[in-house]
């Protein structure tokens, strides 16, 4: 009886694996194909995790279940144990025990085992190590941005300077302009009073008396 109980219940959680691997295929879900590596695997899982992730798209529920997509599909396939036996149809979800050794020795997933050992997730502990790997990708562009940035404010600030400059200098060209006028008609002024004063001192005394007899 337990025998044939526990044959239905394999024979149930492969439909069911058939069913969803059909509706949900975790490669797809990542848009990667089979063949990638772990490190593929990872990089492709934090890239969309940042695009969908509900603090970015909130009240989208599009965004909402394909964040929940991306998180099954790197829970299964960001261990290189579970990616195992969802590649050979023998997992059925859950935590496993099964031990490296316990499947036979595969080439394909060894190589990729050594080439790229991603950290272990659980469907209660999922890895959101946004910041480590924001900045391992995105740090080289965050720093040419910011120089970008700094450069420009350095350009402004040298743009304001010269502006200041150049008013500066016409505001002096303007006030000694004015200087200059005005000490030239000065002069003029003084120049005109002191002939008409040597004129007038210089002037005989009978002249003086005809002039003023004309004033009058």
């Amino acid at each position: 009886m337990n025998f044939k109980f526990s044959l239905f219940k394999i024979i149930q959680n492969q439909i069911r694996l058939i069913s969803s691997r059909k509706s949900k295929n975790h490669y797809d879900s990542l848009g990667i194909p089979s063949t990638s590596t772990q490190g593929e695997v990872k990089s492709a899982y934090y890239k969309l995790s940042m695009m969908y992730h509900p603090d970015k798209t909130q009240n989208n529920y599009e965004s909402s279940q394909k964040f929940k997509d991306i998180t099954a599909a790197y829970e299964v396939l960001g261990n290189v144990k579970t990616r195992k036996l969802y590649d050979k149809g023998l997992y059925f979800g859950g935590s496993t025990t099964v031990t490296s050794d316990d499947i036979v020795d595969d080439k394909f997933y060894k190589s990729r085992e050594t080439r790229s050992r991603p950290p272990y997730a659980t469907r209660r502990t999922p890895i959101y190590d946004f910041d480590e790997w924001t900045k391992s990708h995105y740090g080289a562009t965050f720093k040419r941005q910011m120089e970008s940035k700094r450069k420009k404010r350095m350009y402004d600030i040298k743009q304001q300077r010269d502006v200041h400059d150049i008013k500066m200098e016409k505001l002096i060209l303007v006030f000694g302009f004015m200087f200059i006028i005005c000490m030239y008609t000065f002069r003029e002024g003084t120049t005109n009073y002191d002939k008409a004063t040597y004129f007038s001192q210089n002037l005989p005394l009978q002249s003086k008396k005809r002039l003023i007899v004309q004033f009058v």
